[in-house]
């Protein structure tokens, strides 16, 4: 059976009961991928670290292609 297709206004009851479904379904979404996410603790320091040093190179990497006037307040 195919669902009839409506057109026209959505009374606010229906309207308000669809957010409120679209929200809870959004939750449980992010409560799954989190839950996901922190379920293997080592992968999510692992992540956290290499994401670190991924940072570190790259503002090494800026300081080091910046003149020093750019870096060093002090001259």
């Amino acid at each position: 059976l195919i669902p009839a297709v409506r057109f026209g206004r959505v009374p606010k009851r229906e309207k308000a009961r669809i957010a409120e479904e679209m929200a809870r379904l959004a939750d449980v979404s992010a409560f799954t991928s989190l839950k996901k996410a922190v379920e293997d603790a080592s992968s999510v320091l692992e992540t956290c670290v290499s994401g670190f040093l991924l940072l570190v190179d790259t503002l090494r990497a800026f300081i080091e292609q910046s003149p020093l006037q750019y870096w060093c307040p002090v001259r």
